[in-house]
């Protein structure tokens, strides 16, 4: 009844609610920010220490190595801390916290923020049981146990963590691409549905399979001057795609292939990436054969008129 009126039906869940421990009461989220707000994420465990910062709308390995970090996994990595939750909480371990791997802790997760909150630290110690489902963590003092999925990325290498993507733009970002190959240039530029070469409208496909090919393709390695190597120049050897959307511009630069493997080198990277030859052969129209003589042209399909070289002064140049 409320204040002595009539006896009332209420649901059992109301009983269950008010028969909770004091301490069932608390928040079992674990990260209050916003994921958009991340600023670095800083991985520390006994072997080595992974710093990851943003710049612009991407983010890099800042330590021990620096390149362009994978997005997909910083991605994974920032949902997983966005989404951690409690399990249990342990306000009374049975034994020192040495026990449950928080003394000294296995590993430790940092978080700073664009929007000026204190730095978040979680410290990660022993799996819970044998299956390692759950693990035994602290937050700001507090022990308790949770599924949250960090063990994978704490665990992870370095280099684990470097992007083997040739560009960070995605097809449909993409509204320009220049070509260039040796001596030869070639514009195009989206236009509503088509691509425009020059003045003259082309359809998207002759274009769709290239873009797709270079944002797709994943390199299967890297070397260079990142590595304490050498930079290396190709001159007139390479061939250059540029990839804009308006607002960035972004080179992608493909030295000459050998063995079907062909070194590539993107963005402000000093890595040079080792990538598979074929992503230059999606569409037949766009291929680049790489032995091909000195004097080289850009695909028929594609480019200006074959008739229409340097020395024709009313042939158009970039």
């Amino acid at each position: 009844s409320v204040d002595g009126g009539e006896p009332m039906v209420v649901s059992n869940a109301l009983w269950t609610d008010l028969d909770q421990e004091p301490g069932d009461w608390r928040s079992k989220d674990l990260y209050f920010g916003k994921r958009d707000a991340i600023e670095s994420v800083v991985l520390k465990t006994g072997q080595a220490e992974v710093r990851l910062a943003r710049r612009g709308d991407a983010f890099w390995i800042e330590e021990p190595l620096s390149d362009r970090a994978d997005r997909e996994r910083v991605r994974a990595l920032l949902g997983a801390i966005v989404a951690s939750r409690v399990h249990a909480f342990v306000d009374r371990p049975e034994g020192p916290l040495s026990d449950l791997g928080l003394d000294p802790p296995i590993a430790s997760v940092e978080v700073a923020s664009q929007d000026g909150a204190d730095t978040f630290r979680l410290d990660w110690g022993r799996p819970v049981a044998e299956d390692g489902t759950r693990s035994f963590a602290r937050v700001d003092g507090q022990v308790f146990d949770t599924s949250a999925p960090l063990a994978e990325y704490l665990s992870s290498s370095p280099e684990s963590w470097r992007s083997l993507a040739l560009t960070t733009f995605e097809t449909q970002q993409i509204d320009s691409m220049r070509v260039r190959d040796g001596e030869e240039e070639l514009l195009l530029r989206r236009v509503g549905a088509d691509w425009e070469r020059d003045d003259e409208r082309i359809s998207f496909t002759e274009v769709s399979d290239l873009l797709y090919a270079l944002t797709d393709a994943k390199a299967s390695g890297a070397r260079g001057a990142g590595f304490g190597g050498e930079a290396e120049t190709w001159g007139s050897e390479a061939l250059q795609i540029t990839l804009s959307d308006g607002q960035r511009e972004e080179t992608v630069e493909f030295g000459p292939a050998s063995e079907g493997q062909a070194p590539v080198r993107t963005g402000e990277r000093d890595v040079t990436l080792i990538a598979d030859a074929s992503v230059l052969s999606e569409p037949p129209s766009l291929s680049v054969p790489r032995t091909r003589p000195r004097k080289r042209r850009i695909s028929k399909n594609l480019a200006t008129d074959s008739s229409r070289t340097a020395s024709d002064p009313s042939a158009e140049r970039i």
